[in-house]
Order: structure tokens, then C-alpha cells, then sequence
């Protein structure tokens, strides 16, 4: 994921009172955490999560899903060199 599109989405989640955003030492960096909001829905969202991936994984097969898996990987570093 690019800097922006992390800028923007991290803004979007802490306008929602999902995550802090605070400022550090280093000037190039930020410390993101949760806040109790976020982790309420992080924990309703992620049994969804698992059972998505349970049907993709049972839909197309293990070695299939890696197959995909690798080729959207590569779709995103040629996206990342232009």
C-alpha cells in the first residue's frame, strides 16, 4: 500500500474514532492504535473475516488460492513501479 492511500484510509478509520493518531520522536513516523471502538468492531468483523476465507479456500482449493494470492501479489508490484 502506497503512502497516500495509508494516509487517507488511517484518516478515514480515525474519523470513525476506530484508531489514534499520534505524533512521535521522529517526525517521518506516527503510532496508530486502536481505540476501544476499533477493537469492538475488529472483533466482531473478524470471525466474518475468517468464515470468507474459510469459503474462499473451500471454493478454490488451497493451491488454487495461492496461485491467486501470488498473482495479485504481482499485480501490485507492477502497479507499484508505475
Amino acid at each position: 500500500m502506497d503512502r497516500t492511500t495509508l494516509t487517507r484510509s488511517l484518516e478515514l478509520l480515525k474519523e470513525q474514532d476506530f484508531v489514534r493518531i499520534e505524533s512521535s520522536s521522529d517526525r517521518r513516523k506516527r503510532i496508530v492504535t486502536l481505540t476501544d471502538k476499533g477493537r469492538a468492531h475488529m472483533h466482531k468483523a473478524f470471525p466474518l473475516w475468517e468464515k470468507a476465507q474459510s469459503i474462499i479456500m473451500e471454493k478454490f482449493g488451497k493451491g488454487n488460492w495461492r496461485e491467486v494470492k501470488t498473482g495479485l501479489g504481482e499485480i501490485s508490484k507492477i502497479a507499484m513501479l508505475n
